[in-house]
Order: structure tokens, then C-alpha cells, then sequence
């Protein structure tokens, strides 16, 4: 993470720390679809969840998967291909709004042998309690300046502007489900994922026979 200016060592005493937003970590394992194998994955996340009382302004909006279904059904009504895209390290892309600091693991400090005592972050961790939310405002940014503009009423659920050009997009966090021609597929990815790593499952037409991973 540090490669990646995620986190950026300093030097905390206990008094300095106890008056910023501290959070700790822990370490999670997951399964994760990788290669065309199940791989086991560990990653360290913030801790923020339990030291931090939270409200409605802290979580990103979801999509429904009625939107989901909506968008496959306009997909067969127009013959447009559906296509997948997982967001690799979404999170870690975000720039950090708040000022947060992590404490830094013993088991980290004792490996690397150094005075620092915390990370300050410069980008968002997973874990962190608004992370989802700032994702979705950063990656809503990028989407509307490739001209894309979200329903007032499902936030997650995106048209192209001209409604001459049929492009569709359901967002669920870090999970794209895109909806137009095969050719505009390359056009999302350049307008929209250039500076992002994108995982693309597609395009796949209707009746096709194909499999698609999402969610």
C-alpha cells in the first residue's frame, strides 16, 4: 500500500493520537474467482466500525437487483451485449477526504524494525466506515464526465446522454454490469476505466449461451 501511496508512516504519541480519528486493523480471509480457480485471499482493513457510531450519510447507495433485471430485459429488447467489469482495488483509488490515521500492527512494527507508530491515509481503506460512499462519489465523477447521468430515483442505475447512443450501467460498489452495442464496450473502458483496473467478463449477446460472472 505504500508503493501505491495508500498510507504514509508518521510518528504519533499516545496524546496526539487519542485526539485524531485512530482507527486499528485486522486481517481478513476471503474466496475469491480467480484464473478460473478458487483462490484464498488475505487483506488488512480498518477497524472503524467498532470505534465509531455511524449514520445514513456514511453508506454509498446499492442497487436493487430489480434494476439488474431491468437492464437484461432492455438488453434483450435491443439485442445489446451485457457486459461484466470488477473494479480492482476500487477503494484504494480514492483520494482521502478526512484526516485518518491507522495504528500501525505490533506484528508490522516488530517485522520492519522502525519508530513509525501509525499510517496517515491518503487514500480510502476498506473498512473504513464511509469508504463505499466516497467510491461511489469519486467513481460517479468520472462516469459523468464521460457523459454518463444517473436515474434521480436509483442512483446506481446510469444512461448515456444521448439517448440516440443506447449505453447502460448498473452499479453495484465495485461491480459494473454494462449494457450496449459490442464495440462501445471499448469506449466504456477508455471514458471511464483509464485510470482504473478493470476485470472484463463480455461482451455477451442474448441467446448467446455464454456465461456471465456479476456480484
Amino acid at each position: 500500500m505504500r508503493s501505491m501511496e495508500v498510507i504514509q508512516p508518521v510518528v504519533l504519541t499516545l496524546e496526539e493520537a487519542a485526539q485524531e480519528n485512530t482507527v486499528d486493523t485486522t486481517l481478513v480471509f476471503d474466496w475469491r474467482f480467480r484464473g478460473n480457480s478458487w483462490i484464498r485471499r488475505c487483506r488488512g482493513v480498518a477497524r472503524e466500525f467498532r470505534t465509531t457510531d455511524a449514520d445514513e450519510n456514511s453508506f454509498s447507495p446499492t442497487s436493487a437487483f430489480s434494476a439488474v433485471r431491468m437492464l437484461l430485459t432492455v438488453a434483450v429488447m435491443y439485442g445489446l451485449a451485457v457486459t461484466s467489469l470488477d473494479i480492482k482495488d476500487a477503494f484504494l483509488m480514492v483520494p482521502q477526504v478526512e484526516v485518518m490515521y491507522v495504528e500501525i500492527p505490533q506484528w508490522v512494527r516488530e517485522h520492519t524494525g522502525k519508530s513509525e507508530t501509525h499510517w496517515l491515509l491518503r487514500r480510502c481503506l476498506p473498512g473504513q466506515r464511509n469508504a463505499a460512499l466516497r467510491w461511489h462519489q469519486h467513481f460517479a465523477k468520472i462516469c459523468e464526465a464521460a457523459g454518463l447521468r444517473s436515474f434521480p430515483g436509483s442512483p446506481t442505475v446510469l444512461r448515456y446522454e444521448n439517448l440516440m447512443k443506447k449505453i447502460y450501467v448498473n452499479v453495484h460498489v465495485d461491480d459494473i454490469l454494462v449494457v450496449c452495442k459490442p464495440e462501445e464496450v471499448q469506449w466504456f473502458q477508455d471514458a471511464v476505466g483509464s485510470t482504473l483496473t478493470m476485470k472484463v467478463d463480455g461482451p455477451h449477446l442474448p441467446a448467446s449461451g455464454e456465461q456471465l460472472m456479476y456480484l
